[in-house]
């Protein structure tokens, strides 16, 4: 089945929007991990698809996966602070070489992005609604997002 991309795009700005707004990101966890599957866009160097773990931005969106994608895996739903998930899961994954999958719905179509893209789109989200933030590792969006920049521009 095929997926327009605009449609998956709207998605991800949905994502994007409701996740400022609510200040928290929904997964799902078993007693064995995180929900993750197969990236269809992104490869390692030896063109093998890198892990892609996925968020939604409604409990709901995350549970109707749960029921009709993993139903017999027994994940439970999770939230995550935005503030925990930008600082600390984004910049992990990227680490990690995982991509980010973001409100993929019950068929497993959704947007996939490079963790620290997402990073600076949230943070430039959150700079433009003018919300406040606190971090423990930067004193602002702005040094955050100064700091994606310089580690992006040397890689």
């Amino acid at each position: 089945m095929f997926k327009n991309s605009a449609d998956l795009e709207k998605r991800h700005q949905r994502f994007i929007s409701e996740v400022v707004s609510s200040n928290e990101v929904w997964t799902l966890k078993s007693e064995q991990g995180y929900v993750s599957s197969s990236s269809n866009h992104y490869d390692d160097e030896e063109e093998e698809p890198l892990l892609l773990q996925i968020f939604w931005s409604t409990s709901k969106e995350a549970g109707v996966c749960s029921r009709n994608v993993w139903k017999q895996e027994n994940f439970e739903l999770e939230s995550i602070s935005l503030s925990e998930f930008i600082e600390f899961w984004c910049v992990g994954m990227h680490n990690d070489f995982v991509i980010v999958g973001t409100n993929f719905d019950h068929q497993l179509f959704g947007s996939e992005r490079e963790p620290l893209i997402l990073a600076e789109e949230l943070l430039n989200h959150l700079k433009s609604e003018g919300s406040s933030i606190e971090f423990e590792n930067y004193e602002s969006i702005d040094q955050f997002l100064n700091s994606i920049k310089e580690h992006t521009e040397s890689s």
